[in-house]
């Protein structure tokens, strides 16, 4: 036992200086093994899991930024691009153009216009911002 303090790096009288004047040997054998038996109940430790962890918190982080940029870039909208757009693009039951041509008492025809100058106004903003965040430009250049 003296042997592997040692090549640990501990003195045996120091290790017993260090024990409470209390200590029962028996009491600690009890708590030691209460312990083995707590992290058995925990199973095996997945290292893979940490990895994992840590590359979903930068997904999360990263997709929080860009509903950040989203939701900025939609407050550079009217009220009316803005629920156009959000009706028609980013709503997981898209309205047709008839429901919303009803809504505002204007054509299709000029909700569909107001629709691609929301987006086009929308694009506009996104790229600003990448710009001044120092992203690269990711669109297509115009042929």
């Amino acid at each position: 036992l003296q042997d592997q303090l040692h090549e640990d790096g501990f003195d045996l009288h120091g290790v017993i200086g260090t024990l409470p004047a209390d200590a029962n040997e028996s009491e600690w054998e009890a708590e030691l093994e209460r312990l083995g038996a707590r992290i058995q109940r925990l199973g095996p430790i997945n290292l893979a899991a940490i990895d994992e962890y840590q590359q979903q918190s930068e997904r999360k982080r990263y997709l929080d930024a860009q509903n950040d940029d989203l939701t900025e870039a939609l407050d550079t909208l009217s009220e009316r691009e803005r629920h156009i757009l959000t009706e028609r693009r980013l709503s997981e039951e898209p309205k047709t153009l008839e429901e919303l041509s009803e809504v505002y008492s204007v054509s299709r025809e000029r909700i569909r216009q107001i629709e691609v100058r929301a987006f086009e106004k929308l694009q506009k903003a996104m790229k600003r911002m990448a710009k001044d965040q120092g992203l690269p430009n990711m669109a297509p250049n115009p042929a």
